[in-house]
């Protein structure tokens, strides 16, 4: 019996930005289900080999792809798909690490923002595109819940995800007679206490209030906490998984509830 079929998650999946944090995360949860994983990063060799390591132990050895998503989406895929022998699915959850208000930001900023969060979403996805049909696979990309409540120093990476989202819909619709779904996560703000999940999430630090912007976050927040990457990567692996085959063109907020609160 097929393994897809046998187990309800795919073969195969490339993980872009699966070095660290929330793409980590996802790789480690894959692993444990027996899915072979390319980990898609851009320059931080140590954590994409002490990820790769992790999952070795505990699921099939994944393997690197290094590039950035934004110029080389599609020799990324390309190279994930000659290892694997096939993409059967794919998750996004790289972003440049920009942070401003709307009106401050620069130019090249912003075009970094939509080269990765648009255009290296769709060239990954229109490179994969055959793989994932062959497969009948999915894509998950991790949006923000920042497309739509405002944060002070989302300026960029607000707008630029919100692209990501509409592109979602289309992909979704037009995948969707090939068999392919296409979804997205909004996590809300996530924080791990591990060092090398963490590491992104700390550089935040340098923004003024930081600290009590998170401590206003979790008192507004129904489940009185804040997301870790694992909470993020077990949505996004459900998504992957059978248990979702008739899901498709939606975002799911995994917030702990902050939605629900004007």
């Amino acid at each position: 019996m097929d393994d897809r079929l046998r187990t309800g998650y795919p073969r195969s999946t490339f993980v872009i930005g699966g070095g660290r944090g929330m793409g980590a995360a996802c790789v480690l949860r894959l692993a444990s289900q027996g899915v072979r994983c390319a980990i898609g990063y851009v320059c931080d060799d140590s954590s994409a080999r002490a990820t790769a390591e992790k999952a070795s132990r505990i699921g099939p050895e994944p393997i690197l792809v290094k590039g950035d998503v934004a110029r080389d989406a599609a020799r990324m895929v390309d190279i994930a798909n000659a290892e694997l022998d096939g993409v059967d699915s794919l998750v996004v959850t790289a972003y440049p690490h920009i942070i401003g208000r709307a009106l401050e930001v620069t130019e090249d900023e912003y075009r970094r923002a939509f080269d990765i969060h648009y255009w290296g979403t769709l060239e990954a996805v229109r490179a994969a595109a055959p793989s994932l049909s062959s497969a009948r696979g999915a894509v998950v990309v991790v949006s923000s819940i920042g497309t739509f409540r405002y944060a002070r120093y989302y300026g960029v990476l607000g707008p630029a995800k919100a692209a990501m989202e509409s592109l979602v819909v289309y992909l979704a619709a037009e995948l969707g007679p090939k068999g392919v779904r296409v979804n997205g996560v909004q996590p809300q703000l996530v924080v791990s206490e591990e060092e090398d999940a963490a590491s992104e999430d700390r550089r935040t630090d340098d923004i003024a209030g930081y600290a009590e912007v998170l401590q206003t976050v979790v008192r507004r927040t129904p489940l009185r906490k804040l997301a870790t990457p694992i909470d993020v990567a077990n949505v996004c692996v459900g998504l992957l998984s059978s248990d979702f085959k008739y899901v498709t063109g939606q975002m799911l907020a995994v917030d702990g509830g902050y939605g629900l609160i004007s």
